[in-house]
């Protein structure tokens, strides 16, 4: 059975590394530095799952999450993001752009893969 590949996008390469190593071994992992690099990836690949940081260099995750709801080959991708804000008016905010789901840092490992499985494994039975 193929893993499921996930894109995590995130400036700093610690977060990128703990976040891989939170979940490699489980799914495939991809990762990019800021939105406009995750856009190439995701052009030229097929991803399930975006984990993305919202103030990133060169393109913020606001702008990166806008770009990919507008694409018809992109925007079901369920996005996940990293944020260090758990205030009420941020998760309005990621409902209206439609983020599925958010992490507040510093990220735990077991409410990470949580949250992702319940996106992943939603439909697998042979988990």
């Amino acid at each position: 059975m193929l893993r499921k590949k996930i894109l995590i996008v995130d400036d700093s390469e610690f977060i990128r590394k703990v976040i891989s190593f939170a979940l490699e071994g489980k799914y495939e992992i991809v990762t990019a530095e800021n939105g406009l690099h995750a856009l190439e990836i995701l052009y030229n690949n097929k991803i399930d799952l975006i984990i993305s940081d919202i103030i990133m260099p060169v393109m913020d995750g606001y702008e990166f999450v806008k770009r990919i709801k507008k694409e018809d080959s992109l925007k079901d991708i369920p996005v996940i993001i990293l944020t260090t804000e758990s205030y009420k008016d941020t998760k309005k905010e990621f409902k209206k752009l439609g983020i599925s789901d958010y992490i507040v840092k510093p990220v735990d490992s077991d409410i990470l893969l949580e949250i992702v499985d319940k996106y992943l494994l939603k439909g697998d039975k042979n988990e």
